[in-house]
Order: structure tokens, then C-alpha cells, then sequence
């Protein structure tokens, strides 16, 4: 504990709290008041995702932090993080990467938007969106970023 207590970046302190959590769930409020206390809105989505597996209750404040991120790209890696938590996510995280997909095409500030949530939510996809979501994998233009994004397990 007192290993995780040290670790300066409050994001990863949370993280590692988190995965402590599951053995030692006295950790779980300090764990909490950290990542409320995180400034930068795309980490601090991001740790209450990681504590919404051991405080179900916390999925709808981690979906209100999403939708409040400015930044589109980090704004859908929430919600791929939310998404097993919350299915009906996914279309909107789709059409939100689809647009930036198209918005970054050229640039290199970010990988494809496109292949982040495709591969992010896999396997989480229902049925009837399989086959959009292959049509989706041919639309990314870096073929490096479509195999290896997609073909993670």
C-alpha cells in the first residue's frame, strides 16, 4: 500500500488503487477522493471508469465526465471505456470516431479515432452492428493501425 500511496501522477495512482481494490477494498474510498480530486477531466474520466467496476454507482458520473471532455479523441476513449458498463454507448462512441476519423485523416496528432473504438469494443458489439463495424475497419486508411488495432484479442 504504501508503494501505490507514493506514486506521484494521481491517475495512475488511482489505477493502481483500483487494481488493488479487488483484494483490499478498504482502498476503494481513498481511491474515489483521489479521482475526484484528478483536474484534467480526460484522467479523471478515466480512473472513475477503472473504479466503476468495483462501485457500480459511479457509471453515471464517469458518463457525465465523458460527455463533458472537450477534447473529442479523449472524449471517445471514455466512452470505449464505459462501454461495457453502458452498451448504448457504442453507437454514439461509432459516429463520434467515424466524424474525427474524417477530421484527422492527415494528421498525426492521434491514431485513427476509428480504430481505437472499433478495437476498444470489439467485443462488446451487438449483433446487429457487427457488420457496420467491419465496414467501418475498411474505411481506416493506415493499414498498420486497422490490423494491429483490430486483430488485438
Amino acid at each position: 500500500m504504501a508503494v501505490a500511496r507514493s506514486i506521484p501522477n494521481e491517475y495512475f495512482r488511482v489505477l493502481t488503487l483500483s487494481s488493488l481494490a479487488q483484494y483490499l477494498p478498504e482502498v476503494i474510498p481513498e481511491a474515489l477522493k483521489l479521482a475526484r480530486s484528478i483536474q484534467d477531466e480526460h484522467s479523471q474520466a478515466g480512473a472513475l471508469v477503472s473504479l466503476s467496476l468495483h462501485i457500480p454507482g459511479l457509471i453515471p458520473e464517469a458518463l457525465e465526465l465523458a460527455h463533458s471532455i472537450q477534447d473529442d479523441y479523449f472524449q471517445v476513449s471514455a466512452l470505449v471505456g464505459l462501454a461495457p458498463y453502458l452498451p448504448e454507448v457504442i453507437p454514439e462512441a461509432l459516429e463520434l470516431a467515424l466524424m474525427l476519423d474524417a477530421e484527422l485523416i492527415s494528421s498525426t496528432q492521434h491514431e485513427s479515432p476509428l480504430a481505437l473504438v472499433l478495437s476498444g469494443l470489439a467485443q462488446y458489439l451487438p449483433k446487429q452492428l457487427l457488420h457496420e463495424a467491419l465496414a467501418l475497419a475498411r474505411l481506416i486508411q493506415d493499414n498498420y493501425a486497422r490490423v494491429s488495432r483490430l486483430y488485438r484479442k
